[in-house]
Order: C-alpha cells, then sequence, then structure tokens
C-alpha cells in the first residue's frame, strides 16, 4: 500500500476526530485510468483489485495488473474500431467484469461512458442514443436489450458501431428442480470459465454487432497513454426521468477524486479488506461503490453476477470470501434480515453502510443487535458523490442520514438569498455551494453539450426542484425524482445550519413548510405520486407554506440546478459576486 489517496486530497479532522475539512486537487492531466489504476498495477502489480464470481459458479480474481493488460487490450480494440476522445459510448453490462475493462479503457481513450441499465425499452434507448450523439453501444447478450437496441438502430443515426459481449449466465442459466444448471453438452458455463485462459473466452455472434470478447483477446497489449485531461468530460448519466424526459448528468476525471471521501469516510474501505456494494454498473451506485473511490484507496472490489436478489446467496458470499465492508439499499437489509442472519458467517463484516431508501429504525437496532455493526447511512445524487451522511467516527442515530460532507456546504436560505437562522419564519429555500469543483461537468451547473448541434435534449432548461416540509420536519422531494415514501431522507435541522468546506458550483431548491403532507388523488396527466404535479398545483402550495421552525427536526434532498452552456458565463458571474470569490469555469 503506497496511500494514493493523499496525493489527490487535503483533509484535516477535528479534536474528536471526525473529519473538518476535505479538498480534492489533481494536475491538469490526471486521468483516473492512468494515473491510479496502471501507476498501482506498475508499482503493486499483484495488489487484488476485484473479487468476481456469478451464480453459475465462474470465479475471477482480478490484480491491478490484470485490470491494465485487459483495459489495454480493450484500449486497443476499441481504438480499432474509430472510437477515440470526445465519443459518447453506451455501455450496458450488468455486473459483467467486462464493465470494469470498458470503464478503463474509455477513460484512456479520452471517449465518454453512459452507462445504462439492461431494463431500458424502446422509446428509453432511442431517447438516450439519441439526446447523447451515442457513437457506440457496447451491450451484454444476456436478456434482451441486444434486440432492444436492433429494435431502434434506423432511429439512432449517431451510431456507428454495435458491440456484444457474450456474459457467461449472469446468473439467467436455467437449473431443473433441483437446482442443477440445464447446460447444453460441450457448452462453456460457470466453473469452465474460471481462471485467465477463461476471460473473454465466450464469443459472441449476433447479425450486425461486433464480437467484444473475441476482438479483445486478439487485441494488442501495448497502448501507449494518449492526451488527455482532467476537465474532459468522462462519464454521463441520464437521471431520473419521473418528472419529464431524463436529464443528462456530465462529470469530468475530478468526479473519481470526489468519491474519496465515499470511499474513504463512509464506506471506511481499508488497502487489505474487500468491499461489496450491491449495484447494476447501470446505475451510478456502481461507480459509488465499486469503482473509483475504493481503488483510490487500493483496495478489493468484490462483485456478484447475479440477475435476481437471494438474501441466502449473499450472506452465504460475505462469510466465504470474507467480506470486509458492505453497502446496500436498506431493502436488501431488510431481505437479510427477514432470511435470518445468525445462521451465516459475517465474522470478517467490520463496517455497514447504506443509501438509496430511508433507513427505519427497527432495521437499524436488528443489524446491531444481530451484528454488533452500525449502519452509517448517507445521501447523494447522480449529480454528486456524497453529499450527507454518518461518517466514520460519528454516532449516528436511527432515522437520521446524517450531516452535509465537508466537501459540500449547506445552508437554508429566505427567498431573498440571505441566510436563514433556527427560528426563520416563513418561505425559505434550500441552497449548496461547491467552490472548489469535485466534478465540473455538474458544478458548472450545465447539461452536457459537446457538440454545437446537441440539440433540444440538451437545450432545455430543468426547473426548479421543489419540496415540501411534513408535520415531522421531513423533506420530500416532489420534482425532478421519484416521490416514494421510502426516498423521504431525514436529516437533524441542526447539521443544514453548519458551514463546512467545499468543492464545487451551486444548485437551488425551494423548500416549503406544510402542517401536513397528505397523499392525494392523481390528476389527469400525472405520473406517480403526482410528480407532473403542474405550475398551478405549486403556486397553490406556495400559497399555504408556513415558516420552518425551531423544532424541525428535517432532512435535505440535494438539488442539481442545470444551466445550458449560452447561460453559463453570467449564472458564474452572478454567483462569484455574491459571494465575493473568482470560480473556475
Amino acid at each position: 500500500m503506497r496511500n494514493i489517496n493523499e496525493r489527490y486530497v487535503t483533509e484535516t479532522y477535528a479534536e474528536d476526530g471526525q473529519l473538518a475539512t476535505f479538498e480534492v486537487h489533481c494536475e491538469p492531466s490526471f486521468n483516473f485510468a492512468y494515473d491510479v489504476v496502471d501507476d498501482i498495477a506498475e508499482n503493486d502489480p499483484e495488489r487484488r483489485a476485484m473479487i468476481w464470481v456469478n451464480p453459475e459458479g465462474e470465479q475471477h480474481t482480478f490484480t491491478f495488473a490484470d485490470m491494465k493488460r485487459w483495459s489495454d487490450k480493450t484500449a486497443s480494440y476499441l481504438a480499432g474500431l474509430g472510437i477515440g476522445r470526445g465519443d459518447f459510448v453506451m455501455v450496458i453490462l450488468r455486473r459483467h467484469y467486462q464493465f470494469w475493462f470498458v470503464a478503463l479503457a474509455l477513460a484512456k481513450l479520452g471517449a465518454v461512458m453512459v452507462p445504462a441499465t439492461f431494463m431500458l425499452k424502446e422509446h428509453d434507448l432511442e431517447y438516450r442514443l439519441n439526446g447523447a450523439d451515442i457513437k457506440a453501444v457496447i451491450a451484454t447478450d444476456a436478456g434482451d436489450i441486444a434486440q432492444v437496441m436492433d429494435n431502434v438502430a434506423e432511429q439512432a443515426p449517431t451510431v456507428q458501431a454495435r458491440i456484444l459481449v457474450a456474459s457467461g449466465g449472469g446468473g439467467l442459466t436455467p437449473r431443473d428442480e433441483q437446482g442443477r444448471l440445464m447446460v447444453p453438452e460441450g457448452a462453456l458455463v460457470g466453473e469452465a470459465l474460471s481462471g485467465e485462459q477463461g476471460i473473454c473466452a465466450l464469443a459472441a455472434n449476433r447479425p450486425g454487432w461486433h464480437d467484444f470478447n473475441t476482438g479483445v483477446r486478439a487485441a494488442s497489449e501495448g497502448f501507449a497513454r494518449r492526451e488527455t485531461l482532467a476537465a474532459d468530460p468522462m462519464l454521463m448519466y441520464f437521471s431520473s426521468g419521473t418528472s419529464g424526459n431524463p436529464k443528462m448528468v456530465l462529470h469530468d476525471s475530478l468526479y473519481a477524486l470526489g468519491h474519496l471521501i465515499t470511499a474513504k469516510h463512509w464506506h471506511n474501505v481499508r488497502p487489505d479488506g474487500v468491499h461489496f456494494t450491491i449495484a447494476d454498473t447501470g446505475w451510478g451506485k456502481a461507480v459509488w461503490g465499486k469503482f473509483y473511490g475504493q481503488w483510490l484507496m487500493e483496495a478489493c472490489v468484490f462483485t456478484y453476477d447475479f440477475d435476481r436478489f437471494h438474501p441466502s446467496e449473499i450472506l452465504g458470499l460475505i462469510g466465504e470470501h470474507r467480506i470486509t465492508t458492505l453497502c446496500c439499499p436498506p431493502t436488501m437489509y431488510r431481505l437479510m434480515m427477514n432470511e435470518g442472519i445468525d445462521g451465516y458467517d459475517l465474522s470478517s463484516l467490520e463496517y455497514s453502510t447504506t443509501a438509496g431508501e430511508a433507513l427505519n429504525p427497527d432495521l437499524f437496532e436488528y443489524w446491531r443487535d444481530h451484528t454488533g455493526l452500525t449502519i452509517y447511512e448517507g445521501f447523494g445524487q447522480t449529480e454528486t458523490p456524497l453529499t450527507i451522511g454518518n461518517l466514520t467516527g460519528s454516532t449516528p442515530r436511527a432515522g437520521s442520514m446524517g450531516k452535509p460532507v465537508p466537501l459540500y456546504d449547506v445552508e437554508i436560505q429566505r427567498e431573498d438569498g440571505t441566510r436563514c437562522n433556527t427560528l426563520c419564519a416563513g418561505p425559505a429555500r434550500r441552497d449548496l455551494h461547491q467552490h472548489r469543483p469535485a466534478s465540473r461537468g455538474h458544478h458548472d451547473g450545465l447539461l452536457p453539450q459537446p457538440r454545437e448541434d446537441r440539440g433540444r435534449h440538451a437545450r432545455r432548461l430543468v426547473p426548479h426542484r421543489r419540496h415540501r416540509l411534513g408535520g415531522r420536519g421531513r423533506l420530500l422531494l416532489v420534482r425532478g425524482a421519484q416521490r416514494r415514501r421510502h426516498q423521504v431522507e431525514r436529516l437533524p435541522h441542526r447539521a443544514l445550519r453548519d458551514r463546512v468546506g467545499a468543492a464545487g458550483a451551486s444548485g437551488r431548491a425551494r423548500v416549503r413548510r406544510h402542517r401536513r403532507a397528505r397523499p392525494r388523488a392523481r390528476r389527469r396527466g400525472e405520473g406517480h405520486g403526482g410528480a407532473g404535479r403542474g405550475r398551478a398545483g405549486h403556486r397553490r402550495a406556495d400559497a399555504r407554506a408556513a415558516g420552518v421552525g425551531e423544532a424541525a427536526d428535517g432532512a435535505l434532498q440535494v438539488p442539481a440546478h442545470h444551466r445550458v452552456r449560452r447561460q453559463a458565463a453570467p449564472h458564474r458571474q452572478r454567483q462569484g459576486a455574491a459571494r465575493g470569490h473568482t470560480r473556475e469555469g
């Protein structure tokens, strides 16, 4: 271990040992693949990077040297297909190990990875392909996503290459009544693919598609470093589309460094441990817990390439592979609780975290009583790394997701922009500031628009996200994300008054106080939960708004207020003038 993370962060601690300040920095040419993964591969080649298994029985342990070798081969292969700097590439690979080869290879090429879920249907995929000018699609042969892509190929003129990855099962191989795999004679599945010789050994054969595995195995390992910049676009996600079409969220290489706080101070990973975040690679949580921060900490990640969640399988894997740190949504913890955890070996677990839903007190207490471990809750969005959380050294309170992390400066403001103190009454809004960008693409407040002809998908302004505060001091996001009860996040009100170190630009959302937050009947044209509420409904809600009282014990959901590029300069000038400093842009 060489403490690579210390190259990119300056941090201080309070007297009680808790993180006080946190600032990330890097050279202008920083590239996560070259400067982190390849660096570890060259100086500590046998350090484990990932343990990968699937329900069929295939297993691989990849070192950082393996990751460098296979990502170099993948970069050579993709370059031969015409993929290069600035190209947008959609990646739909479930939890296949090829995802990590591709992610590193695209970073080395200077291309932009656009992860997506395998659950997309034709209209979802067509919207994303055209909205982001996708040049190539790398997809799994598991499930029907390749057919979905074929169905919309004629409506996506920017797509020049379709690349298919043979999955080796992905938990979809049928089984008989006794649970035995039903595999055709001579087929390579499960243990037959384990080890070095099984990596990318399966061929994919589909008309109109390139065979990824065969191409990568034949590609050259000699890939020279190419010029890239930390400020170049690196990663793009499509956010939730509950209130209209999904919005594009673009990140540069500083986003990878922003996840140091996620892995180091929330997940509490250690270099000699094994971290397990349960997330599909189509969602942002995958790079939160299975990629950037963990490898910056030189830790090994564990990946289980399954299709359906079975708590008994997960509990068994924790003991078998000596998982030390675990992160999964509260729903999965609850399923494990219902399964009964006392009969499983969880002795290797040292730390537990959760995000994505509210953690109920009964589950919090059950896990602590049966494992001796506290579950540390956290919160962030597609646009950010960890934003609010119970960091290491803190004492979590059941039902609370913690305080703003030192990467952000969070406060409640009045309508005129002045700070709202504890006894503030009347309408209020929340402001989030970051003064040293941890992800320039998002924190400049822009929708991704790398080409002038990006089109209407990128030029439409995203409305302010609105919140309402229920009778018990809860904040409910009613625009810009799904309004589901389990997504109501809670945070001690005193934490909202803590002014801490920052890293990036600003987003704003109004926070409203209501005496009651009751569900209502859906009006015509609305989505689930009333997400399509409309302006008139918001005006009525604003008219009923009351003040935020001293006894409020509420929570924040971090907003993301995007502006198109043609409005970025005056926006930055206004923000800089308001805060008395010059911002990077």
